[in-house]
């Protein structure tokens, strides 16, 4: 179940556009185990904050800046502290003692266009971290099984990043656009009690032409 409410502040100005608040989320989860007898119960309160802001240079260039919270409650199976020996070579089970995750994200993007020209340039950059993030543990028993259970860490990550410019060349009758991409992520996990940092980078290289002739030939 989720109880709660949210309280913003909102501006519009012929330049200028921003919006200011927080909410404050109040989460419960409740699960039963009747082979067992036995419930697990957790509460988690928060305050979740956000902001956003746009400058608009004029009508064909602008920025804008987001930020924002979440959190992600663990499910009934990640809680329940039951095997699942369905695979004997890959045992689950839950932790009872698992705490919510709470993550902050902030993007940045940046517009700019000549209708006259047909030039483009646009930017945009996202960045976000996880605490207490829900990550897997596992580790092996004597006769060569895995089992896994999950646990909270920190150090969950991301950025991403794009960058793309188009332009025209009249001569030739074509439209080159380029565009680079990257994309980072670190992520956490544990293996018989050590932590396994994962980081992961890809970079994205794009070019495109185009051309064409009196909307005959494209």
């Amino acid at each position: 179940t989720y109880t709660g409410g949210s309280v913003n502040i909102r501006a519009n100005q012929k330049k200028i556009n921003y919006t200011v608040g927080a909410s404050l989320q109040s989460a419960t989860l409740k699960s039963i185990n009747q082979t067992h007898n036995s419930t697990i119960e957790q509460s988690f309160t928060d305050v979740l904050p956000n902001a956003n802001f746009q400058y608009k240079f004029n009508n064909f260039k602008n920025v804008r800046i987001d930020y924002s919270t979440s959190t992600q409650q663990p499910s009934t199976t990640q809680l329940q502290p039951i095997q699942n020996v369905s695979d004997p070579l890959n045992i689950t089970q839950g932790n009872p003692n698992l705490q919510r995750s709470y993550s902050h994200n902030l993007n940045i993007n940046y517009f700019a266009a000549d209708p006259m020209t047909r030039k483009n340039f646009f930017v945009f950059l996202a960045t976000g971290k996880t605490f207490n993030a829900i990550v897997s543990s596992d580790s092996t028993t004597t006769n060569g099984a895995r089992k896994t259970t999950y646990t909270n860490s920190d150090g969950v990550s991301y950025v991403f990043g794009n960058a793309s410019f188009g332009f025209p060349i009249k001569k030739l009758s074509s439209r080159i656009d380029l565009s680079l991409g990257t994309n980072y992520t670190r992520n956490v996990s544990f293996i018989n009690g050590q932590q396994n940092n994962i980081a992961n980078l890809s970079v994205n290289p794009s070019l495109t032409w185009s051309f064409a002739i009196d909307n005959k030939i494209d």
